[in-house]
């Protein structure tokens, strides 16, 4: 027989995340200085391996803003 405690705590455990954090999955936040302002950038993954930079414009969601890019067949 199970009781609601064990049932929540078994919820509870479904909802924790199963990844540890570590340098693939951290994110870095970092301000740059230009002669306009700051920008952020944000870091995610190892610094020596090959980056994807991407700029955001407004009113673009994951899907229209790279669709076009990743449909590319050397993606």
């Amino acid at each position: 027989m199970t009781t609601d405690s064990s049932i929540a705590d078994s919820e509870n455990h479904l909802l924790q995340p199963d990844t540890l954090e570590n340098e693939y999955n951290k994110s870095k936040t970092i301000p740059i200085s230009t002669k306009y302002g700051f920008i952020i950038v944000t870091q995610q993954g190892p610094p020596n391996r090959p980056a994807i930079v991407t700029y955001h414009d407004i009113g673009y969601n994951s899907s229209t803003q790279f669709h076009q890019f990743f449909a590319f067949p050397e993606m």
